[in-house]
């Protein structure tokens, strides 16, 4: 997960006092008629990466990253791989419809269909009038969670309450990632329908993503080509025939209708280490269960070893779709 205000993040996030200037921009964005923005995520030592995004009330939205398109018509959530030239279609409900803002720094502009999402951050303050570039912001401090593992400074401009700049710390036990956005169009204004509306590119196939929700798929190349296609970590089980947790987590979990109805949000992918050794090594598998949860690319955004309970499952599974 890799935004402010995603849905899942606030989710998990205590709320806290909310600044005024903060509250400002809440109501100004959540009172527009529509939003078109451009804007730039760099991260710092290493790459720059150009966005855009279109958002009409209620329910409409259109967000564009170099290598996919997410838009939501209001009737359904169709994401384009343009690498693979492939896309998806779900019927749209209010998860994936927060589901389409999972690209960098695109959770900020998610206010504009609720504005008491900024109540789940743990802290903002506000920092008064700032310079930066020649130019004079009110400037907003945000702590997401009470651990501290992603903060901002918010820039935001005096004219029409709505962020310029954005500068993000994202911390682990590992590393500390930094990232700044930087808006270079924005407008507030109405966004005509037809921007929503998906029309598939010269020879795209359509990848029949319902057929596939909630079952467990035992080929990895096959799990990894649809979470390519939705944009959706793969849940991998590392698991054995001979391992008792396994079975246990399996028979108490898996087989739950919570666990379905939760799952949706990912690409599920069963693994017997004994069968598959190679992607048993290549995952550094060494104890089972081992769950990981990995994205289309192959890198691994969260894992977990063992099992303790149900409970505990579902909290790791929160866990990574904040990631």
């Amino acid at each position: 997960m890799n935004t402010i205000l995603l849905a899942s993040l606030l989710a998990l996030a205590p709320s806290g006092d909310v600044s005024p200037m903060l509250r400002e921009h809440a109501e100004a964005i959540a009172a527009a008629p529509g939003l078109s923005v451009q804007y730039k995520v760099t991260t710092v030592g290493g790459t720059s990466v150009e966005y855009s995004v279109k958002l009409a009330k209620p329910n409409l939205a259109r967000i564009e990253s170099p290598g996919k398109v997410w838009t939501a018509d209001g009737q359904n959530v169709t994401v384009y791989d343009k690498g693979s030239n492939s896309y998806t279609v779900e019927p749209q409900d209010d998860t994936n419809l927060m589901d389409v803002f999972d690209v960098p720094m695109a959770g900020v502009w998610a206010t504009f269909f609720d504005a008491k999402g900024i109540e789940h951050l743990a802290s903002s303050k506000d920092l008064g009038s700032k310079k930066l570039r020649g130019k004079t912001f009110n400037a907003v401090s945000i702590v997401a969670d009470n651990e501290g593992t992603m903060s901002a400074n918010v820039y935001l401009d005096p004219s029409d309450k709505m962020p310029r700049i954005i500068e993000q710390t994202k911390k682990s036990s590992a590393s500390t990632t930094t990232q700044i956005m930087d808006v270079s169009q924005i407008s507030l204004e109405t966004v005509a329908a037809a921007a929503f509306a998906f029309a598939p590119p010269a020879g795209a196939t359509k990848v029949d993503v319902m057929a596939s929700t909630g079952v467990w798929l035992h080929d990895f190349e096959e799990a990894q080509k649809l979470a390519n296609a939705t944009g959706k970590k793969i849940m991998v089980d590392f698991m054995a025939s001979w391992c008792g947790p396994c079975k246990m987590m399996d028979a108490e979990v898996f087989q739950s209708e919570r666990f379905k109805k939760e799952a949706k949000d990912f690409v599920l992918c069963k693994i017997d280490v004994d069968e598959q050794k190679g992607l048993a090594q290549r995952y550094n598998i060494e104890a089972m269960p081992t769950v990981k949860f990995i994205r289309g690319d192959g890198s691994v955004a969260h894992e977990f070893v063992g099992y303790g309970g149900p409970e505990g499952v579902y909290k790791e599974m929160a866990i990574a779709r904040s990631k």
